[in-house]
C-alpha cells in the first residue's frame, strides 16, 4: 500500500527518529509496560489487564481499549492502566481519549490531546501555553515552535507567530518545514508579500519536492495569478508518479483552494507532515517506537481535521503493514467521492479487500476505477497483481494487457508494468513472452537491478545466454552491490559456465547476506558439490531443508542429498559441473 510523501527530508526523518526514542521515553508508561505495579489486584483486575496488554502488542486496539476500560472502571487511579489505555485510545482514535488525556498532566502526548481539544475550541492561549510546557528535548522540542506559533496565529498575533518560526528555522534541521508554516500563516493572514518571500524560503530549504509543499505553493500562485505556473509544478511533481498521477486532475481543478484556511487545519497539518516523516523513517531498532508515535500524530492530523486524506492514506498505510485491514479500511471510510485524493483510497481499498479475503469484490471495485479513470494504467496493474498473488496467471496476464493497452507508447516509468506482465508469462508458462517484456523493459530503462536479476537469473537457470547473463549480472551488483539475491543470481551463472572457485566464493557471500533463504543455500551446496566438498554440499542441503523450501524444491533436495549418500559410499570424485 502506497505511502504518502512527506515535507520532511530523509536525513531531517533519521533525526526525528532518533529524538523519537525520548519523545517516547516521557509518558509514564509505555504499551509494553510490565505490570499494574497493584500489589493485591482485584480478582479478575490483573487478567484484564494483561489480555488489554497483549491486545495492545499485537495491534488490536479495540480489544485492547475495552479491558483498559474494565480495569479503569474498577481501579479509577492505578497509572500504568491510565497511560496504556490513552495511549491505545491516542493510536485508535477512540472517543474517550481526551477523558483519559485529562487525567494525565505529566504524559507529553496527553499534553497534546488536550491542547489539540483547546485549540479547536478557539481557547488559543490555554492551547499556546499547555504546548510551552511541553519537553524540551526530543520530538517535542521540534514541535513546539510550529505548535506554538499556530497558537499565536489564532490569537491574532500573526508577525509574532511568524518572526517565531523564521528565528526557530535558524537553528533547526526542519527548517524548511518551519519556513512552510510560517509562509502558510502568512497566506492565511492576507500578508502576501510576507507569504511570497517565506515560500521562496521555504522551498530553497527543501531538498525535494512533496505534495504538499507544492500543494500549499501551488495554491499560492495560483491565488496570485500564476495559474499556468501552479499547474506545471502539479504535473512535474506528479505526472511521473505511479498511482498519485491519478490524482493530479482532481489537484488541478481545485488548485486555488488553500492548503489551509485556519489555524487549527495548520496544525494538523503539521501533525500529518511529522507523522509522516515518522512514518517513512520506520526502519531498524526504533521501528515499533517510530510507527506507534507516527500514529498517534495522524490521528491527532485527523482528530483535527477529518478530511485531511493524505493522513488518512498514511495511517491505513501503516494499519495494512502490521495486519489491521479491518481498521485500514475504517480509517478510510469518510473519505467521499468528491475528495481530490478519491482514486488513490479507491486503490488502497481494493488492495486492503483482498487482504481481507474478498478478493472478487476488490477486483471488481478496482475494474470500476478503472472505468471511471479510463486515462490510467494503475487499477488494472493492481489487479494484475492480485490476480498474480493468487496463482490466476491468465488473468494477470489479461489485466496487465489492458494496462499497456491504455499507456499506449511505453516510456522509461513503464519498465514495471512489462517487469509485473513478464512475471505473469513466466507463471503461466510462457516464457518468449515473459523475455520479450524483460529485453523491451531494458531498452525503456537499462539501469534497472530488479530487470537485470530477473533475466540473469532466469537465463542461468535455463543454462542458455551465459554470458550475456553473467554481463547482466555483474552490472546489476554493481549498481546495488549489497543484494544478497543478485549475488546469488551471479554466484549461479558462474557456476553454470564451469567457472566453479568464484561460484563458491560469490554464493558464499550470498549466503552470508541470506543466511536464511533456500534457494541461496541450496545454489551453494551445488557449488560445493561441483568442488568436491560434498560433506559440506550435504550440509547445505540439509540446512535448506529447514527453511521451508517448495514442496517441488524439497524433493530435489531430498533427492541430491540421496545420489550425494550414494556417490560418497563409492568413491571420490573430482570437480566437475553437472547438468542440473
Amino acid at each position: 500500500m502506497r505511502k504518502i510523501t512527506c515535507l520532511v527530508s530523509a536525513a531531517v526523518a533519521a533525526t526525528l527518529l532518533t529524538w523519537a526514542a525520548l519523545a517516547c521515553a516521557a509518558p509514564a508508561a509505555s504499551i509494553r509496560a510490565a505490570s499494574t505495579g497493584d500489589q493485591n489486584p482485584a480478582p479478575g483486575l490483573l487478567t484484564a489487564y494483561l489480555v488489554g496488554h497483549v491486545a495492545a502488542g499485537m495491534g488490536d486496539y479495540t480489544t485492547a481499549a475495552r479491558d483498559f476500560d474494565a480495569v479503569l472502571a474498577r481501579d479509577p487511579k492505578n497509572t500504568h492502566a491510565l497511560n496504556e489505555a490513552f495511549e491505545v485510545l491516542a493510536l485508535s482514535g477512540g472517543k474517550d481519549t481526551l477523558r483519559v488525556a485529562r487525567q494525565l498532566p505529566h504524559n507529553p502526548l496527553a499534553v497534546m490531546e488536550v491542547a489539540n481539544a483547546d485549540a479547536a475550541a478557539g481557547r488559543w492561549d490555554q492551547a499556546g501555553a499547555a504546548y510551552a510546557s511541553l519537553p524540551e528535548q526530543g520530538a517535542f522540542a521540534l514541535m513546539r515552535p510550529v505548535l506554538g506559533a499556530w497558537c499565536d496565529a489564532g490569537a491574532g498575533r500573526n508577525l509574532a507567530a511568524i518572526h517565531e518560526l523564521q528565528s526557530a528555522a535558524a537553528a533547526s534541521p526542519l527548517s524548511g518545514l518551519y519556513l512552510l508554516h510560517a509562509a502558510m500563516i502568512a497566506d492565511v493572514a492576507g500578508r502576501v508579500e510576507d507569504a511570497t518571500a517565506l515560500y521562496r524560503q521555504a522551498q530553497d530549504q527543501t531538498s525535494q519536492a512533496n505534495l504538499r509543499f507544492v500543494l500549499a505553493q501551488a495554491s499560492f500562485l495560483a491565488r496570485s495569478g500564476q495559474l499556468n505556473t501552479a499547474r506545471g509544478m502539479l504535473t512535474d511533481l506528479l505526472g511521473n508518479v505511479p498511482q498519485d498521477r491519478m490524482a493530479l486532475p482532481r489537484l488541478e481543478a481545485g488548485i486555488t483552494a488553500p492548503l489551509v484556511s485556519n489555524p487549527v487545519q495548520g496544525i494538523a497539518e503539521f501533525y500529518q507532515a511529522i507523522g509522516g516523516a515518522l512514518d517513512n523513517s520506520s526502519n531498524g531498532p526504533m521501528s515499533q517506537q517510530s510507527v506507534e508515535l507516527s500514529r498517534v500524530f495522524l490521528q491527532m492530523a485527523v482528530g483535527l481535521r477529518p478530511d485531511l486524506t493524505e493522513a488518512r492514506l498514511a495511517a491505513a498505510a501503516e494499519d495494512q503493514q502490521s495486519g489491521r485491514f479491518d481498521q485500514a479500511l475504517a480509517m478510510l471510510a469518510p473519505v467521499q467521492p468528491s475528495d481530490p485524493l478519491d482514486a488513490l483510497v479507491r486503490l488502497a481499498r481494493g488492495t486492503i479487500l483482498d487482504n481481507l479475503g474478498e478478493t472478487d469484490q476488490a477486483v471488481a471495485s478496482l475494474k470500476q476505477l478503472a472505468a471511471d479513470y479510463p486515462q490510467y494504467v494503475e487499477p488494472d496493474e493492481v489487479i494484475g497483481d492480485i490476480d498474480r498473488a493468487h496463482g490466476r496467471s491468465a488473468d494477470a496476464v489479461t489485466a496487465y494487457d489492458l494496462a499497456v493497452q491504455r499507456r499506449g507508447n511505453l516510456g522509461a516509468q513503464d519498465w514495471l508494468l512489462l517487469f509485473d506482465r513478464a512475471m505473469a508469462f513466466q507463471d503461466a508458462g510462457n516464457w518468449p513472452a515473459a523475455e520479450t517484456d524483460l529485453r523491451t523493459a531494458l531498452k525503456l530503462s537499462p539501469n534497472q537491478p530488479d530487470l537485470m536479476n530477473f533475466l540473469g537469473y532466469t537465463w542461468a537457470d535455463q543454462d542458455r545466454n551465459l554470458s550475456q547473463a553473467r554481463d547482466l549480472l555483474e552490472r546489476a551488483v554493481k549498481l546495488e552491490p549489497q543484494n544478497g539475491a543478485i549475488i546469488d543470481s551471479l554466484g549461479w551463472v558462474k557456476f553454470r559456465q564451469g567457472d566453479v572457485a568464484d561460484a563458491v566464493a560469490t554464493l558464499e557471500t550470498a549466503v552470508q547476506m541470506l543466511p536464511e533463504d533456500p534457494d541461496v543455500n541450496t545454489h551453494l551446496g551445488y557449488a560445493y558439490e561441483a568442488a568436491g566438498r560434498r560433506l559440506e554440499a550435504r550440509y547445505q542441503w540439509q540446512y535448506a531443508l529447514t527453511l521451508n523450501p517448495t514442496t517441488q524444491e524439497a524433493a530435489q533436495l531430498r533427492a541430491k542429498l540421496a545420489s550425494v549418500e550414494i556417490l560418497s559410499a563409492a568413491k571420490p570424485v573430482g570437480p566437475e559441473i553437472k547438468n542440473y
